[in-house]
């Protein structure tokens, strides 16, 4: 019984930190438009977050 309840919070507490993980290396789409309508020579640095 104790290994069960070890396995589910292991597989909870997997799936928050993938959570985590997907949500800092998903690239949002609208960052992207937003990044494409800006005037020509009009951004002086760019930071990618990896």
């Amino acid at each position: 019984m104790k290994q069960v309840i070890k396995a589910i919070i292991f597989f909870a507490i997997f799936i928050i930190l993938l959570n985590y993980i997907i949500q800092i290396f998903w690239l949002d789409e609208n960052s992207l438009i937003t990044f494409y309508k800006e005037p020509k020579n009009s951004i002086d640095v760019l930071m990618l977050r990896t």
